[in-house]
């Protein structure tokens, strides 16, 4: 019941202000799929009739291509993706630590319920992180209908080459992207349960800053340890060779959210909350 009363709490109070956030999610949305389309003519053979709702969602979360060095040439990570990347992040960053810092301290002093206050907040995190990732569905399911595609979960390797100019061979014409739509939530969703813990014991700029670091990294580099390539089409295994396993990346990611969660927990119920300041 403690556990309920606090989670409704932070769901009354914790989503104030995060109106503006959804809101660029959408533009941002929105503007990967104008830049995707724009390239229609460049390509030439691919038939945006056939697209369907996975291969939009797939064209907003498109990422690039790993970074080949060539002199002259320098590194830029594709700024769609970060952006909307960066923005479903930011949307669970400052509650948590300014409640800690703020009622909800007294909260904890008095009741002595730490377990429950930071379980009430990895549940609020995770369904922030959830209406974010619901507001892209909604835009890719709206710009779906206006152009008169199909609501299905099937992926086309032609949506590669409005993803990046991505030319085949591919190792296959479609597959079902639900898999592939499904890592999206769970990386997203993972990295901001472990932003949690890395603003409650440094700083929430300390802690957004080494996300967006980790992302740049992501899409510097393609290998199977940096979280970001599971979150770009471009990058997925199921159509290029060489690609990143999506259910590797789904383990991974939940596998690190674990451990620091327990050791969070653990850390979390020792840690001195008088002393510390109000800092973003």
């Amino acid at each position: 019941m403690m556990l309920l009363r606090a989670l409704r709490v932070d769901l009354k109070v914790g989503l104030h202000g995060i109106l503006p956030v959804l809101l660029g999610l959408s533009m941002v949305s929105v503007s990967c799929l104008i830049v995707a389309y724009t390239r229609v003519d460049a390509v030439g053979s691919v038939d945006v009739a056939e697209l369907t709702f996975a291969d939009n969602i797939a064209l907003i979360f498109a990422g690039s291509l790993p970074f080949e060095y060539r002199p002259g040439v320098m590194f830029v990570p594709p700024l769609g993706w970060t952006l909307l990347s960066m923005l479903v992040l930011y949307a669970s960053l400052s509650y948590p630590y300014r409640d800690l810092m703020g009622f909800g301290q007294q909260v904890l002093v008095r009741e002595n319920s730490r377990v429950t206050w930071l379980l009430s907040k990895c549940i609020w995190v995770a369904l922030t992180c959830l209406l974010g990732c619901t507001i892209i569905v909604l835009v890719a399911a709206i710009w779906t209908l206006v152009q008169g595609q199909g609501l299905t979960t099937v992926l086309h390797s032609d949506a590669l080459y409005l993803a990046a100019m991505l030319m085949g061979p591919f190792k296959a014409d479609m597959l079902d992207g639900a898999g592939f739509m499904l890592c999206i939530v769970v990386v997203l969703c993972s990295l901001s349960l472990l932003q949690l813990f890395l603003s409650i014991f440094l700083r929430p700029s300390i802690s957004f800053l080494s996300m967006i670091l980790l992302l740049i990294a992501s899409a510097y580099a393609q290998t199977w340890y940096l979280p970001g390539n599971y979150l770009m089409f471009v990058r997925w295994g199921g159509f290029v060779e060489g690609g990143v396993d999506m259910w590797v990346g789904m383990m991974l990611c939940l596998g690190v959210a674990l451990v620091f969660g327990v050791v969070g927990f653990g850390y979390f119920c020792k840690m001195d909350l008088v002393d510390r300041e109000m800092a973003a």
